[in-house]
């Protein structure tokens, strides 16, 4: 087996573990593999060629799942690019959570402070819009005819990485007051563009009709991809920093022109708005862009904006925070579940527009959904290979089986992740959800759930053997 070092496979570099390289010995490691080349003049002869060719292979017991192969797996001391230790330790887990102190507002194992916390707000945020308040705790204790109802919730965060390179961005302010803001990253759904038209109006100082984005093209300033839930957050930076720069030119430009309303001001007492610069005390104090531009003979004005991510090691826990909350009813005779609400709170620092943010982390409610109830597959252990091998057999959630769902966002103070204090949506509205549900579930039926998807179509009566006293 070949180690290589711990490099994070996110930067490019291989990951610890085997490096693979098919066809360079006899052993087959995976359905599929190619095992030849065939070499011909014309495809159709490679074509034929490679009918001609026979395999024969001893075989041997597959290894198909992760429990099979953990004794001669490569354990790796920290993985995620060292920022998590590789091994943990797993005992009884409703001993260790019987045992375990409760806190609310901890902070990091590191010993550092948060860059931004905001789990209380979210808990009782949350808690409000589920009824949490008239929810008796005993299992089994409440039902809807024959359906057995209950409540669950979990806490959720998601990390803040700084993995991506220097952002890059460039504004570009013309003399009639409108202006265009280049970006390589793209745009798939998340409202990156209409986020990063926001952000250059409000850094410029422009009205929000007057911007127009310009991305998904490689020759523009580079940008890293909005995934990961780092996109508001890096993007944004690169174009808020582009557009203050040129802000910042012609509030010099302003200052020193006698002609100008602004001479003389000090440039720190200057801001803009409306594609007007003025005195922030004195907003009746000032002048136009363009009046201002064409009377210096400008057509335009640029800046190329930068930003840098802090180091890794920069001494602040770096989570965003949020509270899942469920509710669902599951049939006492056939096991069906149906979830009835979703509540989440997410603290993601800066909220730069509610509208999107608010549909990214219902997206992520929904798909925590998924994970709890219908996503899943099983390995045929003879064989090697999936059971169902096709995404048309592969259950997600549909219009049809989303609950009511309530989304409400914390706007907390961050001074780490950026200039704008932005930390991002996505992946936080996946977190936590499955787990809330799988909680309810527990508390409608006294059935702990340890496995997801979740299968109940025979633990009702499981569930009541278990827990007699519950009835």
């Amino acid at each position: 087996m070949n180690r290589v070092p711990l490099v994070p496979s996110l930067l490019g570099g291989p990951a610890p573990g085997q490096t693979f390289f098919p066809m360079q010995d006899d052993v087959i490691c995976y359905a599929g593999q190619p095992v030849a080349v065939v070499v011909a003049a014309t495809w159709e002869q490679a074509q034929y060629a490679a009918t001609l060719i026979r395999v024969s292979y001893a075989e041997t017991p597959p290894v198909a799942t992760i429990d099979q192969g953990r004794a001669d797996a490569y354990d790796a001391e920290r993985i995620f690019g060292g920022l998590m230790p590789g091994r943990t330790a797993r005992d009884d887990a409703d001993a260790g959570l019987a045992a375990a102190e409760i806190f609310v507002d901890a902070p990091p194992g590191s010993g550092h402070p948060w860059s931004s916390y905001g789990l209380t707000e979210c808990l009782q945020r949350g808690a409000e819009r589920i009824g949490w308040a008239n929810r008796n705790p005993r299992p089994r204790s409440a039902r809807d005819g024959n359906w057995l109802i209950g409540t669950g919730m979990a806490a959720a965060a998601y990390p803040v990485a700084f993995f991506m390179r220097t952002q890059r961005a460039r504004a570009h302010l013309y003399a009639d007051g409108t202006a265009v803001v280049q970006t390589s990253t793209q745009e798939f759904g998340t409202g990156t563009p209409t986020v990063l038209t926001q952000v250059a109006a409000d850094a410029l100082g422009v009205e929000l009709r007057d911007v127009r984005v310009e991305f998904g093209d490689t020759s523009l300033p580079a940008t890293g991809s909005p995934v990961g839930s780092n996109g508001a957050m890096m993007i944004s930076a690169a174009v808020h920093n582009a557009g203050t720069a040129v802000r910042d030119q012609l509030i010099a430009v302003a200052a020193a022109d006698p002609q100008s309303p602004l001479h003389g001001a000090d440039p720190a007492t200057i801001t803009a708005a409306g594609g007007r610069l003025m005195l922030s005390g004195d907003p009746g104090t000032g002048e136009t862009y363009a009046a201002l531009m064409s009377r210096h003979r400008m057509t335009d004005a640029e800046a190329i904006g930068s930003w840098d991510p802090p180091p890794l090691d920069t001494p602040y826990g770096l989570l965003t925070f949020g509270a899942q909350f469920a509710k669902v009813a599951v049939d006492a005779d056939l096991g069906i579940i149906r979830v009835r609400h979703l509540a989440g709170a997410f603290a993601p620092g800066r909220i730069l527009n509610p509208r999107t943010a608010r549909r990214q982390l219902m997206g992520g409610m929904l798909w925590g959904m998924g994970q709890a109830l219908l996503e899943g597959n099983r390995m045929d252990t003879a064989r090697a290979g999936w059971a169902s091998t096709s995404l048309g057999e592969y259950l997600v959630p549909v219009n049809a089986d989303a609950p009511d769902v309530d989304v409400d966002l914390i706007e907390v103070e961050d001074h780490v992740t950026g200039p704008l204090g932005v930390k991002g949506v996505g992946e936080i509205g996946q977190v936590g959800a499955g787990a809330a549900i799988a909680n309810a579930v527990y508390h409608a039926t006294g059935y702990r759930v340890r496995e997801l998807p979740i299968a109940m179509a025979a633990e009702p009566a499981a569930a009541t053997a278990r827990a007699p006293v519950l009835r």
